[in-house]
């Protein structure tokens, strides 16, 4: 079976949350800080929701990110560890530099090998 690359469609944007669709109906949720403050250590924690809704493990989760406009990564490199949330994923070692757009891409192979893209992107 060839794997699904799937896009972004949408992204929605609230105070600690943020929730991207892919165009297969699967959802990458990420529930962040209230305030990112910039040269400050912070978690993420994602979930990933299946197209019936459902949360959904992933075999193997990555996640980049960077400022597209500066064409740059991450000044560090975050680990990624399973909460005690069944199906949610913390992202510990998070830190952004400067102000500006960053953007992070998150990842996740399903149990079937399918590969599903995430693309969040905001403002600092």
């Amino acid at each position: 079976m060839s794997p699904i690359v799937a896009t972004t469609l949408m992204t929605i944007i609230t105070s600690q949350e943020m929730t991207t669709t892919n165009d297969i109906g699967w959802t990458s949720v990420a529930y962040l800080p209230v305030e990112i403050s910039i040269n400050q250590f912070h978690s993420w924690e994602f979930e990933f929701i299946n197209a019936d809704g459902v949360s959904q493990p992933c075999l193997q989760l990555t996640v980049n990110g960077g400022m597209p406009s500066h064409n740059h990564g991450l000044p560090t490199e975050p680990a990624i560890e399973p909460s005690t949330n069944k199906g949610r994923y913390v992202l510990e070692g998070v830190k952004f530099h400067m102000p500006g757009t960053w953007q992070l891409e998150l990842i996740c192979e399903d149990n079937e090998r399918n590969q599903h893209d995430f693309s969040i992107t905001f403002d600092i």
